[in-house]
């Protein structure tokens, strides 16, 4: 398991949605890849919400990810923020929501494009994918979702948990949620071998 900076009991208070989290997950790797009771074993993504957007942009990028869940994830970075931004702060898109971004975009060094999952998740195949969404996230719509699993290519599965809301598939269905990614790691790692 691993905390991004900002997140659980890593410290910091600022997420880079990815940017320097990618960093993050290549230390992970490589400190498993360094491990010599470790060394070999398969290894896959579960993140949910920017935790998924993350596993994505990773698993595009590094190899050694055989298999991805993404719960509850954003297919773009700019419209994921502009949500939030009216969700919580009722901030219009236009002109103040692209302000921000922009700001965002020159504090991190780098355009928001360059962190959507919907440019990375066709890079993930033949390795597995896993999208799982709630039916009733009013932060990331259900279309975000949809684009990111339209956007993959097979092997992909989708799960749409109609009851829950916003990261509370887990919550709402632990049981089954947890069979399910269970499963799907276990045939990703078995497709991948």
């Amino acid at each position: 398991m691993l905390d991004f900076r900002g997140h659980g009991h890593s410290g910091g208070k600022t997420a880079s949605f990815g940017f320097l989290e990618l960093q993050e997950v290549r230390a992970a790797l490589d400190f498993l890849a360094a491990d010599p009771g470790l060394k070999g074993l398969p290894v896959g993504c579960w993140g949910v919400s920017m935790g998924g957007s993350i596993a994505l942009l990773a698993a595009a990028r590094f190899a050694e990810i055989l298999g991805v869940v993404a719960d509850s994830t954003y297919a773009e970075f700019g419209k994921a923020v502009a949500r939030v931004q009216w969700l919580t702060y009722h901030i219009p898109r236009v002109p103040l929501g692209q302000m921000v971004l922009r700001a965002v975009e020159l504090r991190l060094g780098c355009r928001a494009s360059q962190l959507d999952p919907v440019r990375a998740v066709g890079l993930i195949a033949p390795r597995s994918l896993f999208v799982i969404h709630g039916g009733r996230d009013a932060t990331i719509p259900m279309e975000e979702a949809q684009s990111l699993y339209q956007a993959a290519h097979e092997p992909k599965e989708w799960w749409l948990i109609p009851e829950a809301e916003h990261a509370t598939g887990y919550f709402d269905r632990t049981d089954e949620y947890v069979r399910r990614v269970k499963e799907f790691f276990q045939h990703a790692f078995l497709r991948a071998s």
